[in-house]
């Protein structure tokens, strides 16, 4: 079973579809958009059929507002490890949407997956940097601790790769599982990311129950030094939640008010993205009432 087709362009780094483990380089397959590609990145707890009808739905949220076809298949799907899965596992689901029992027991593995985020960012730089697959200019739609990974990304390149920097257009951060103060303390490790030479938004919720109660349990379990080290250190409210810190939200910010797994599906996620993406829609929606707090949507 694939939720995969042969048209839409897709970047792995993953061994298997539902199993967690890490390539040791990047797959691709399918065809290289035509228009610039938006390269959308999962997050925690996800296996590849789960993210492709994420990914699938982000794109009938485009159709619904009446963009053109040619902007939906702009889509790049990207698949990384961000579970762990058990091989003799058979899942029978028919609605990728809902999730398994197995899906609840790994995701007590929270801690284990950031550094397979951090490794697949560092894969995923290096493939851009040395094949040149993303060679035209493209935008980032992450979510979750797929943030992390795109935080790392964005490391990568300023600190190694500053040269294919200017690719990345546009920067969107979904609920992201990632400490606010790794951000705001001059000593975090995206501190430096506060000059990044291209906008970067936030779409954020007080109303996602996951980086509400969860996410602070998954740092508390990062106190085990050799699962993830400094998350102790910068131990805080994940951004995806608190909305924080303002000053780096180039690109704007919004106040979803969704819960952890909704994202993709959602109108008001969808209309935003476009608008900042300068993507043309026959439907429109009322910026000022996306989310009741117009103040924050700038």
């Amino acid at each position: 079973m694939s939720l995969r087709d042969n048209e839409t362009y897709t970047l792995s780094v993953r061994q298997h579809q539902r199993f967690g483990k890490l390539r040791e380089e990047v797959h691709e397959a399918g065809h290289l958009p035509g228009g610039n590609p938006i390269l959308c990145i999962h997050g925690f707890n996800t296996n590849e059929y789960e993210a492709a009808w994420n990914y699938r739905n982000f794109a009938k949220e485009f159709a619904k507002l009446g963009i053109p076809d040619f902007h939906c298949k702009r889509i790049v799907h990207f698949f990384w490890p961000g579970n762990n899965g058990f091989p003799g596992f058979i899942d029978r689901r028919k609605d990728w949407s809902k999730k398994s029992l197995l899906d609840m027991i790994t995701g007590l593995t929270y801690s284990w997956q950031i550094r397979k985020a951090k490794a697949a960012a560092r894969l995923l730089a290096r493939h851009i940097m040395e094949k040149g697959t993303v060679s035209k200019p493209f935008v980032i739609v992450a979510h979750s601790l797929g943030c992390r990974l795109t935080l790392e990304l964005l490391k990568e390149i300023a600190e190694n790769h500053m040269n294919i920097a200017h690719r990345i257009q546009f920067t969107t951060l979904m609920a992201g599982a990632v400490p606010e103060k790794m951000l705001e303390d001059i000593t975090g490790p995206y501190h430096k990311l506060r000059s990044w030479q291209s906008p970067m938004a936030c779409i954020f919720s007080k109303n996602d129950e996951t980086l509400k109660t969860h996410f602070p349990m998954g740092q508390r379990l990062a106190r085990v030094k050799f699962v993830a080290g400094e998350q102790v250190k910068y131990k805080s409210a994940a951004i995806g939640y608190s909305g924080n810190p303002p000053a780096f939200w180039t690109g704007g910010q919004m106040e979803s008010g969704i819960d952890h797994g909704e994202y993709w599906k959602n109108d008001k996620i969808a209309a935003f993205l476009a608008l900042k993406l300068g993507i043309p829609a026959r439907a429109t929606l009322n910026v000022n009432k996306l989310n009741g707090t117009p103040n924050r949507y700038r």
